[in-house]
């Protein structure tokens, strides 16, 4: 090997990860775009924007995403009545204005889960059968895997990144 050419270059870098093209660290060493690209993500990206999950009934949501949903209006639910309760509201007003309020973003939270098992949105009236009807849904929605790969109402949910 002669002293004007360059010593083998592996594909891959320090690492065992293939090295990137461009960005250069000022000890003249490559750096991985991707891991400059990295962190500028935050460290839970979003698989679904909340607007998108609370008010469309479009796509699909995973078991994780249907727990969020119906967790975060549970907690939303609570609020509204306590400040409804400070407004001077009482009973049973207090309970169906949070029922009226929180209803579409129910249904469009479980008509997604409901897309994620390839069952269309009219599912969701079985939670209107008494008693027997709502532990379906939640059984249902909230336990059992939804179907691999796509489906005729879109792709696969993508799971939420943790770190």
């Amino acid at each position: 090997m002669s002293s004007s050419s360059a010593p083998y270059a592996s594909p891959l870098g320090a690492h065992g990860l293939p090295e990137s093209r461009g960005a250069v660290s000022p000890s003249g060493k490559q750096i991985r775009q991707d891991l400059l690209a990295a962190e500028a993500v935050p460290p839970i990206a979003e698989a679904m924007p909340p607007g998108q999950l609370f008010f469309s009934a479009k796509g699909r949501i995973s078991r994780r995403g249907f727990w969020g949903g119906m967790l975060g209006l549970a907690a939303l639910g609570v609020v509204l009545a306590a400040l409804l309760n400070i407004a001077g509201f009482r009973g049973e007003r207090v309970e169906g204005l949070v029922n009226l309020l929180l209803a579409w973003p129910a249904f469009a939270v479980s008509a997604k889960r409901w897309h994620d098992r390839d069952r269309s949105a009219w599912w969701v009236l079985v939670a209107l059968v008494p008693v027997v009807g709502f532990l379906w849904l939640l059984v249902v929605n909230g336990l059992l895997p939804g179907m691999k790969g796509d489906n005729r109402f879109g792709p696969q949910p993508q799971h939420i990144r943790l770190g």
